[in-house]
């Protein structure tokens, strides 16, 4: 469950300023759209099938239920660093 929140939440994150279909539960974009993001997620030389596809037609069953349970405790990995990663503050 929490994967599929993750995912999910990465995409709605990654779709700023396309609609929002309320009865769907999912982010209402264009078929273009879902052709370039796929392109750009999806890499078949490495196996890696995009994990958004899953939100194209619907979103995640019960997600104000979700939300409760993980919406404080979910991570997407884009605001990790490591140790010596340089800001791009520091690099200018």
């Amino acid at each position: 469950m929490k994967k599929e929140y993750t995912w999910f939440m990465e995409l709605k994150n990654f779709a700023t300023g396309l609609g929002w279909n309320n009865a769907k539960q999912t982010v209402d974009c264009p078929d273009e759209w879902w052709n370039e993001h796929l392109a750009k997620c999806n890499n078949p030389e490495k196996g890696i099938k995009c994990n958004h596809v899953r939100f194209k037609k619907q979103g995640p069953k019960y997600l104000e239920d979700l939300h409760l349970l993980f919406e404080k405790v979910h991570v997407t990995g884009a605001s990790a660093s490591c140790p010596g990663d340089v800001s791009s503050a520091e690099s200018s």
